[in-house]
């Protein structure tokens, strides 16, 4: 059976779901805003270990999984209230250590999902570094694109030409607006290079083989637009 634990945003996710009905795969799908103190149980003794979760007002054993896969998700357990507490320093240590014991829980249902089933977007991993994905890329036979980091304009026309993409070091921007209600950007627009700053903050950009336009995500024209020097 097929785990699937998804941001409630993430469009991509519906589709995905949408391919699994149509495969008549085996699976149950869980958004991640309703992922929250999902689990069950653990228990470990001497002859076995166990975890069991709560999804869609059922039991089910880590054991039924073979595929687990988080998109930009993961699981959530939530903090008791604490603003009982009068002394506000006790109040922090105290948030501070439930936050640790959460960080220590969820460690080991992630390593232990790793041991007994195939995961794909492990919380713990699924944030990576572009920059070392392209040299393990490299490592494996693997073609990449020509690739730069800087916060020059001219060193990114002189390097990649006036045909090339930008993208965040790290994942995309996450912001939540007015309403709580979590953002993602990752818009494609095409830009007119002699408008482009001079100068920016240090931005990832890789050659484009598919347009001849200069293109870039409107997560880096935030980088750019905002925090240049000039």
């Amino acid at each position: 059976m097929i785990l699937l634990i998804y941001e409630a945003e993430d469009a991509s996710a519906l589709k995905v779901i949408s391919q699994l009905i149509v495969a008549k795969a085996n699976f149950v799908s869980l958004s991640e805003n309703l992922a929250i103190d999902r689990l069950d149980m653990i228990k470990v003794t001497n002859e076995k270990s166990s975890i069991t979760f709560v999804i869609n007002n059922k039991i089910y054993s880590i054991r039924e999984f073979s595929v687990v896969w988080f998109r930009r998700a993961n699981f959530i357990f939530s903090l008791p209230n604490l603003s009982y507490i009068a002394n506000k320093t006790i109040e922090v240590s105290l948030k501070e250590h439930l936050d640790s014991e959460i960080k220590y829980l969820s460690e080991y249902i992630y390593d232990a999902l790793e041991s007994n089933c195939f995961v794909l977007g492990n919380p713990l991993k699924f944030n990576v570094n572009k920059l070392i994905v392209l040299e393990k890329a490299k490592e494996c036979g693997l073609m990449i694109p020509d690739t730069l980091v800087s916060r020059s304009r001219d060193s990114v026309r002189k390097e990649l030409g006036l045909s090339c993409l930008s993208k965040t070091i790290q994942d995309g921007l996450v912001f939540s607006d007015l309403t709580n209600k979590r953002k993602y950007i990752q818009k494609t627009i095409k830009v007119d290079f002699k408008k482009f700053p001079k100068s920016f903050y240090y931005s990832l950009f890789y050659r484009n083989f598919f347009c001849s336009n200069y293109v870039y995500l409107e997560s880096s024209k935030i980088n750019s637009g905002s925090r240049h020097f000039d």
